[in-house]
Formats: C-alpha cells, structure tokens, sequence
C-alpha cells in the first residue's frame, strides 16, 4: 500500500514539475517571441509587427514540439534565436533602404523564410554528415566578440523597442527627454531587475512570472491613470493590430509583392544568417553539455534543428533551436521527457487561436525589457571572461569584434574578426617549430629485435641517420623552418633522414613544393630521404618528381628498419652465433621442437599458458591493435631471439598475437618442464635462466635508454 502511495505521490509531483516548467518557460519563450518581432519589423515595417508576432509565436511552438519529441537529451526545450532576430533586423534594415511599405514587409518575410530553409537544409547537411563538431573549430575570441556584439544589439534593440523609434546619435538629447525617456525608463528598470536576479541566482522560473506581474503592473497603472485607448494611443503597447491581421504561413501573395531584385541583393546577409544560427546552435549545445554536465550528441541534435527550422520557416516563424536558459530551468524543475515541450507547443497555439488581440495588449516596456535583459546579461558575461580568460591579444582580437559590429553591424564585424583570427593565428602558428622532435638511431629504434652486436654497430653510426617527428599542420612557414632546421644537417656526417608524418594533422597546397625543394637539398648533400606516414596524395605528386634518393614508408618502424639495414649492410664482420645448438638440443629434452609454417599462429593473444619460446630458425612478428583499432607491429624476431618470458617468469597474460614471416623452428618450454629440469640437471637450468635474463635484461636496457633519451 504504501508502495502504491509513494508512487502515486512521485507522478502527482512529476506532473506539477512539468506544468510550473512548461508554464514559466512557455511565458518566457511567448514573450520573447513578441519581443523578437517587434525588434526585426521595427521603423518602416512596423506594418509587419502583428503578422509576424504571431507568427514567431507558433513557430517558436514548432521548434519547441519537434526538438523536444527529437531530442536524446532527456529534456530540450527550444524556441527562436535572438541572435537569429538580430541578423535578421541587419537584413529587413538593408531591404527597408530600398523598399517601402508592403513590398518591403512582404520582401523582409520572404528573406528570412528563405535564410530559415537554408539554415536547416544546412543543419541537416552537417548533422547527416557528422560535421557538427568540425563547427566548434571557429575561433574563441571570434565567437566571444560576436555574442558581446549580439549583447549590444540586443540591449540597443531593446531599448529602441520601448521607445517605439531608433536611437540617432545626432537625436541623443531628445531621446533623454522626459517625453521618450518615460517609455523606456521601465523597461530599463525590469530589465535590472531581471540581471540583478540571474547575478544573484535567483530560480529561474521565476523570470516568466515576473514578465507576466510587470506586464500587469503597467496595464493597470495605466488603466487608473487613463484607460485601454490611452495607453494604446500614446505607443505603451505593442498594439493595436488592425483586427484582420493574425497568423499565416508563407503565402502565394508573399512572393508576388517580393521584390526579387532587392532581395538577391541580400544573398550574403542570408548568407550570413545562415553562419550565424550554426554557430550559435553549436554553442547552444556546447554550453548544454557542461550546464547539463551531460554528453549531446551534437550531430542528432543538429539534425533535429534543422528538420525544426524548416518546419517553422515555412510558418513564417523565426530560426529557433535548443535554449540554454529555457532547458536549465526544465531541468533544475526536474522536468523530463517530452511533455514540457509539448505543452509549451499548446500555449504557443492558444495563444495563435486567441488572435493578435492579446499580443497588441504586450507593453514595450516588458518586451524590450527582455531584450535588454539578454543583452547586459551577455555584455557583462563577456567582460568577466575578458578580465578572468583571455590574453591580452585575444582580449584585444574580442574587443575588435564587439567594436567592429557596433560601428559597421554584425556581418561586417563576424568578417572582420575572422579576418584577424586567421591573420593571428598564421603570425603565432608560424612560430611554433612544426619538429616535435628530432631523435636519432640512439634515441628510436624499429621494432627489430637484433643481436647485441649489431645493435652496437647502430650505435657507433648513430651520426649517420636523423629522425624528424612533424606535428600540427603544415604550411609554407612552416616547412621552411624544417628546411632552416635540416641544412645543418647536411653538412655532417648525414646519411639517411627520416621524415615521419605521423602526427601532422594536415597540409596546404604549398607543402609538396616545399618537401621537394628538402629533398633537391638532401639529393645534393648525398643524403637518402625516407618519407613515413605520407599521405597517400602527397606521395603520388612526390613520386612525380625526380630529385634524388627517396623511400616512402607506410609507419616509423617500418623506415627505420629499412634504415638500419642499409646501416648494417654497409658494416663489415658482423657474424655473431644466433644461438647456441646444443643448449637448443639439451633442453629440447625437456621440452618440445615445433616447425612453424609461414602464415601460421604460434601465439594467440588469448593463450594463458605460461610457455617461452626461443627461436632457432626463421623470423616471428608479434602484433598488436592500436588505439585506433589498426594491426600494428610490436616486435620482429629472429633467432636466437626468445618470446613470452614476461609470462614465462611472471605469469602475466599475454599481451600480443606471434605469427610467423617464413617457416621456423622454435624449441617451446613450459613451467613444468623448468622444474623438472632444476631437478633432473641443474647447470643446464642454471645455464637457461642465465640466457634468458640476459635476452631480457637487453630487451628491458634497450627500451629504457630509449625513454631517458625521449625525455631528455
């Protein structure tokens, strides 16, 4: 019983948690709605305020249902951009300089349906295509400098909002006159009011509530002071609308007041806000990630979008996607599921179904007052991250952005600042050696294990061979700091220069002309270039070029195994007994000679016996699978060579699968037969662990040289 109590408990409060969210974000988003289409139709489209109010209103109700039905979030909640709106208002502004009247309304609405198409074939294109990430590769202090300037535009747009007419710089003086201040003056104050509470902390649902008690407040002031007619009359509400207008999708009569002329001319602001509404989707989401302190599946979640752009594109509604605010509030509300969404979704089309007449009865004071809200919120974030994140030349670089919107608008400053991004970025990736690392033959070896006293003839040519590991991206700069580094090089004792590419990220059009001019240095100098890691486009244009001696290897170790045998061909009185045949022969006895054909698996991965295995004939590779799931080569081995002493001495699983390159003979040796060898003939027990430790102690002494020489 108390089970059935408790239960029935958990929905009752589930229930009440989805409605107080669905209710205080759903007024929020509303609001904002309104508040976006009075900023886009402002001055010469004013006609079009009541059409598109609405018409934001259910379009922020469509991206709400789909994206939040779509999601894999457990809660997203959606509506339209105000960074979108702001964009958008750049371009009505550019049409408004060349139309007037309804075929600029109509031109503005069929602009932005169309930059609403094309943003969500895009977010679906990149979605699809898995490229959502590739999006975050814009540069910080762009993308900070763009939502500084957005705060701007905001906090101007909504004060312009309130004042029912723009701010002119040369009109200052009357615009702080009592006859226009008092209009905005409390659409100021809400939105102090508004900051004060997100800088305190105060719960989020409480903002919806709050919009909704000032809205109130004004209209019954102002009803005890004067009446309806009166506050409508002196411009305190969004209203009236005339009683006729209410909402419609894109229609026929649209396209045929569109100036197309005008409007191919706002091929790049689309364009623009297009760009624009990707990168403030991907922040969106980004910033979702650590609100929520969940993973998103940036891709799905941009597919999703852009299904719900076009939807509310053909609504004639506003971009929308995922909200920060909107989704923490759901979630702080302990909101689940898609019922939040979806109830947000009906109050958006009740609030159609009552008609324009409730959206006229919105005061400019509350609807600006949201976007000045926004816009100091933003402004006053950006300069906290200035003062605590950013160096002085990306602080600089930021500044430059919000400075370049507010004097030449928020195209020209996005160009701008991405225009000085990359001119930073070449002046400081430029001075970063693209060598990690130069090693020589002491330092990298191949996976070869060879006998003692070749490895000691490397050794004594160590001067003969130089290692260059590249990183990062490659350009013209920097290959001619590889150059700047090589030519030293050349005119000691060089024989052979290794070039790895391993963890060079990626190339531009300059770099084959700049490796051939390396490799005429080297041919030149008599040196042997070995090219490892290329990208198999880049080998097929070296290839096309004769300039001397060059070798293409598909990894390090296999070039610095071709390497190391051309160096030890070159040496003289190299013999050295592989292995002593008669220990092989009396520990056979205690063991088992096996022939290992080529191709055939001598040790699986997953064998847990604890044999070793030394080699009398043949060569053996051991492989592995790299971090990347790739067959990569751990050790080739040859006789005289021993495999799974690890596991032989300490039972450790084995760590590789053995397979062998030709055919071979290896004498196997297991723990038992150890023992009864220590008891049946301890010299040669004694004499086999001598032979082991020692391969072992050269194995472990080579490998730590090499990492003291890396650390170095």
């Amino acid at each position: 019983m108390d089970g059935v109590t408790t239960e029935n408990s958990g929905e009752r409060t589930s229930a009440i948690s989805n409605l107080v969210a669905a209710i205080s974000v759903g007024a929020l988003e509303i609001g904002t709605a309104v508040s976006l289409a009075a900023l886009v139709f402002s001055g010469a489209l004013s006609e079009g305020i009541p059409r598109a109010a609405i018409a934001y209103v259910i379009g922020s109700g469509i991206v709400a249902v789909i994206i939040g039905v779509g999601t894999k979030m457990p809660v997203a909640i959606a509506g339209a951009q105000d960074t979108a709106a702001i964009v958008a208002a750049a371009v009505g502004a550019g049409i408004v300089s060349k139309l007037d009247g309804d075929p600029a309304v109509s031109t503005t609405i069929v602009a932005i349906a169309l930059a609403g198409l094309v943003s969500g074939l895009l977010f679906i294109g990149i979605g699809r295509a898995r490229l959502g990430e590739a999006a975050r590769s814009i540069p910080f202090t762009v993308i900070s400098g763009f939502m500084a300037g957005t705060g701007w535009l905001l906090l101007r747009g909504g004060v312009e909002v309130m004042a029912g007419r723009p701010i002119e710089l040369g009109e200052l003086g009357e615009f702080l006159s009592w006859d226009v201040a008092q209009y905005w003056l409390p659409g100021v104050a809400l939105s102090l009011v508004i900051v004060i509470g997100l800088i305190r902390g105060l719960p989020s649902a409480v903002f919806g509530l709050t919009l909704l008690v000032a809205a109130v407040a004004i209209h019954v002031v102002g009803r005890v002071w004067w009446s309806l007619d009166a506050l409508e009359s002196n411009g305190w509400l969004i209203g009236p609308f005339p009683e006729s207008q209410g909402w419609s999708p894109i229609r026929p009569s649209d396209f045929e007041l569109t100036d197309w002329s005008v409007l191919v001319g706002q091929v790049l602001p689309i364009a623009g806000l297009a760009t624009v509404s990707l990168i403030g989707m991907v922040l969106n989401l980004t910033g979702l990630e650590v609100a929520l302190e969940d993973d998103v599946d940036i891709d799905h979640e941009t597919t999703v979008a852009g299904a719900a752009v076009v939807a509310c594109s053909a609504a004639g509604g506003m971009i929308g996607y995922h909200l920060i605010g909107s989704t923490v509030i759901a979630d702080r509300l302990r909101a689940r599921g898609r019922v939040v969404p979806v109830l947000i979704g009906l109050m958006c089309a009740a609030t159609v179904v009552l008609g324009t007449s409730l959206v006229a009865l919105m005061p400019r004071a509350v609807a600006g007052g949201v976007l000045a809200a926004t816009g100091i919120n933003l402004l006053i974030g950006w300069a906290q991250q200035l003062r605590r994140d950013f160096a002085r030349l990306d602080a600089v670089l930021s500044a430059s952005v919000l400075f370049a919107i507010i004097a030449f608008g928020v195209l020209t400053g996005i160009a701008a600042g991405i225009l000085a991004a990359v001119v930073v970025f070449v002046y400081s990736y430029g001075r970063v050696s693209p060598v990690r690392r130069m090693h020589r033959m002491s330092s990298m070896e191949s996976n070869i294990d060879r006998p003692a006293v070749q490895r000691q003839a490397l050794l004594e040519r160590d001067h003969e061979v130089a290692i260059l590991e590249l990183h990062g991206y490659l350009f013209f700069g920097s290959l001619r700091s590889i150059t700047d580094l090589i030519t030293p090089l050349l005119g000691e004792d060089l024989r052979y220069l290794v070039i790895d590419f391993r963890s060079v990220r990626g190339v531009d059009a300059s770099v084959v002309s700049g490796l051939l001019s390396i490799e005429r240095k080297a041919a030149a100098s008599g040196v042997t270039l070995v090219w490892s890691h290329v990208r198999p486009e880049i080998e097929v244009r070296l290839s096309a070029e004769s300039s001397g001696s060059r070798r293409f290897a598909v990894d390090i170790d296999h070039a610095l195994e071709w390497v190391e045998n051309e160096v030890l061909a070159s040496v003289d009185d190299l013999a050295e007994p592989a292995i002593d045949l008669e220990w092989v022969e009396a520990i056979t006895a205690y063991g088992q000679r096996l022939e290992v054909a080529a191709g055939e698996t001598l040790i699986d991965i997953s064998d847990d016996t604890r044999r070793i295995f030394a080699i009398v004939s043949g060569t053996l590779t051991a492989w592995g699978e790299s971090a990347g799931k790739e067959r990569i080569r751990y050790r080739q081995v040859g006789a005289g060579s021993f495999l799974g002493e690890v596991a032989f001495i300490t039972g450790a699983p084995r760590t590789a699968s053995v397979v062998a390159d030709v055919p071979c003979v290896v004498v196997t040796l297991s723990p038992e037969g150890m023992v009864e060898m220590e008891r049946d003939d301890p010299p040669l027990a004694i004499q086999t662990n001598n032979i082991v430790a020692t391969r072992l102690a050269e194995r472990l002494g080579s490998t730590t040289q090499t990492v003291r020489n890396l650390s170095s």
